[in-house]
């Protein structure tokens, strides 16, 4: 019997006797009869089956590829986002082509400035997986001026003289200019979509 087994580390057991491999092959002399052969590897299917050696003139060859128990995920995105799956912070980064187990799973990606994507997926055997997850911004890009180079508090901090440029994320912020031997003056700044 000559015997090519896919993955090649996988464990061969015939009639309930292990036997090697060297390289996923295994060569032997086995007397005519029925033998049980199982083949099983950590994430794959486990292969049972029997095997008729009937003729004693030509080697019987079985070849084997167990069938994974797992699938290959890949999410793009731009580099800053944090990967939860199933409630879980994960170690898998965007753009990056990952083995994932078969099964159901729940997805959360925190971007930031941006809302969290959220959705469900599926993984099954063999499948490559490949998420595109678009994001809702919750931000908007404002700048700040003031005249005679001012100090400019945001929120009681001071963030800068004259002028002032970032990103806001959606809420509402108390801001300051003050200046030596002048009145200071506050604003409540509303931001949201529209500011």
């Amino acid at each position: 019997m000559i015997l090519n087994v896919s993955p090649a580390q996988a464990e061969v057991r015939i009639n309930g006797v292990r036997v090697n491999l060297n390289r996923g092959i295994h060569e032997g002399n086995y007397p005519l009869g029925s033998y049980d052969m199982t083949v099983s590897y950590d994430n794959y299917h486990t292969l049972r089956r029997k095997v008729e050696i009937s003729d004693p003139d030509n080697p019987h060859n079985i070849r084997v590829a167990l069938k994974p128990m797992f699938g290959w995920l890949t999410i793009s995105g731009e580099g800053d986002e944090t990967i939860y799956i199933d409630g879980e912070t994960s170690n898998y980064r965007v753009n990056t082509k990952y083995t994932i187990n078969s099964g159901n799973y729940q997805l959360k990606i925190n971007k930031p400035y941006h809302s969290p994507y959220e959705t469900t997926f599926v993984m099954r055997d063999s499948l490559e997986l490949k998420l595109n997850p678009t994001f809702t911004p919750i931000y908007r890009d404002l700048e700040l001026l003031v005249d005679n180079n001012a100090e400019i508090w945001v929120n009681g901090n001071k963030v800068a003289n004259g002028r002032f440029k970032d990103k806001f994320l959606y809420d509402t912020y108390q801001i300051e200019c003050r200046k030596d031997r002048h009145t200071q003056t506050h604003m409540q700044l509303e931001v949201n979509a529209n500011t």
